[in-house]
């Protein structure tokens, strides 16, 4: 069982995501955007162990967010894997953004769970 964080302005996804996740065994939370992410990572005891990040949002956005994480010692080793509708060729790559792995939006709920088991990213 993993505790995961997902931070996605796409509530019904995120919702869906978070009840497929949970069904499977782990612990998902939501967030609306990066700004709430960084709010619940704040307070999380314990801190998730792996984070589902979509990078167009308002308020804050994926990418600002990674920034943020990436200041705090606590908060930068959590992975994360990036999920977008736009493709990484138009945006920073995941090594660029320091992810483990993208997921473009729309994607098959398996490939979402061998991701989150530690299976290499099929993109």
């Amino acid at each position: 069982m993993r505790q995961i964080l997902i931070v996605d302005d796409e509530i019904d996804l995120a919702r869906l995501l978070a009840e497929e996740l949970e069904r499977v065994g782990h612990r998902a939370r939501v967030a609306a955007d990066g700004a709430e992410g960084l709010a619940y990572l704040r307070n999380a005891v314990p801190l998730p162990e792996l984070i589902l990040l979509d990078l167009e949002m308002p308020v804050m956005d994926g990418y600002r967010f990674r920034e943020e994480q990436r200041r705090h010692a606590r908060w930068r080793r959590i992975p994360v894997v990036a999920i977008s509708a736009v493709s990484p060729r138009h945006r920073p790559t995941p090594d660029r953004l320091d992810v483990q792995g993208w997921l473009r939006k729309p994607f098959d709920i398996a490939v979402l769970l061998d991701v989150v088991r530690g299976a290499p990213l099929q993109v």
